[in-house]
């Protein structure tokens, strides 16, 4: 459906856009430790959050494969979740080129409703 189509194209657009403008308005570094690793995945949370606000994402099951603490059929209530790899199991190369550990992030689609069954009963 094209609503989809259209909201992952946004959702996308907004995730690297939201980074992207905190790597390149931030006055200092983004240092590469546990804080800067939160700070990065706070950003990502905020603009998960707006897909929900835009009605793209919605609370839900999860059905995809498990990372981090995340569970194939765990609830979630956000309707995502933001994950980061540990800055421990990062490969040295990618400490010295200054790249940020990978995010994962498991979002729910709100879906929508195109149709609908009704049963009637009537009784006298």
């Amino acid at each position: 459906f094209f609503d989809e189509i259209h909201g992952l194209d946004w959702y996308q657009n907004h995730l690297e856009t939201a980074l992207f403008n905190l790597y390149y308005t931030n006055t200092t570094k983004i240092p590469q430790t546990g804080a800067g690793v939160n700070r990065q995945c706070a950003v990502l949370e905020r603009a998960c959050q707006q897909g929900v606000t835009n009605g793209l994402l919605g609370p839900g099951r999860w059905n995809g494969d498990s990372f981090g603490v995340l569970s194939t059929g765990d609830y979630l209530s956000k309707a995502f979740y933001v994950f980061a790899n540990s800055l421990d199991d990062q490969p040295q190369s990618e400490r010295e080129g200054r790249k940020a550990p990978v995010f994962q992030i498991a979002s729910k689609l709100a879906g929508a409703t195109h149709f609908a069954d009704v049963l009637v009963a009537v009784n006298r």
